[in-house]
């Protein structure tokens, strides 16, 4: 069963858990999460805070709390994502774009900076086809100011109460996915992990991300 389903909007805030463990809860009504992703890695590392972000085997779940995908965040190399059971699902490539590939190797999708200006505390990336239609856009948030900013807005396209991520030291506080059409599986659920190796992984999927 697909993360992300029809859904073309998606708001996915992080947090943490009391082990200290970044969160990432993806919502796209007022009905609860669609999807929820948990940061894995050095266990001691988080617990003890030294381990805020980078490379590690990251958990997406669904609404239920059954696991789905496995995002395997690299330093070096591309990221691969897998079902529960280890079967490559597709993977995610960082160079002069991102790329997401199927498990095979095709294109799915690039992701390139968005060259019109943005908020300044923003990442926006433009999600385009392998024949580069417009797909759509992927709005990477690094501060909770954007938020204070979009929220009335966002969350009343999409029925939500306003939230804020939490106040602490996160290094990317969530991003927005927006499609101008439902997403073909897998390229869905690939969005959706991509969204997870830049909030968990931390990975600079363009060079604008890397500046």
């Amino acid at each position: 069963m697909s993360l992300l389903g029809s859904h073309t909007l998606v708001d996915a805030r992080t947090g943490r858990k009391v082990s200290n463990a970044l969160t990432l809860t993806y919502r796209s009504d007022a009905q609860g999460p669609i999807a929820v992703g948990r940061q894995g890695g050095n266990k001691l590392g988080i617990l003890l805070g030294f381990k805020n972000g980078g490379s590690g085997d990251h958990v997406l779940r669904d609404g239920e709390g059954i696991e789905r995908l496995v995002v395997c965040s690299r330093n070096e190399g591309p990221t691969t994502i897998t079902d529960p059971a280890g079967a490559v699902v597709g993977a995610i490539t960082r160079g002069d774009r991102g790329t997401i590939t199927d498990a095979g190797g095709a294109i799915l999708a690039t992701l390139t900076d968005d060259p019109a200006p943005g908020a300044s505390d923003t990442w926006p990336l433009l999600i385009n086809g392998p024949d580069g239609a417009r797909l759509g856009a992927f709005v990477i948030v690094r501060s909770t100011a954007y938020y204070s900013l979009a929220d009335d807005v966002f969350d009343h396209v999409l029925g939500l109460e306003t939230h804020t991520a939490a106040p602490l030291p996160i290094p990317i506080v969530g991003f927005q996915l927006r499609l101008d059409a439902p997403a073909p599986q897998p390229l869905g659920d690939l969005l959706l992990a991509a969204g997870a190796d830049v909030c968990f992984g931390l990975s600079g999927l363009t060079p604008g991300m890397r500046s």
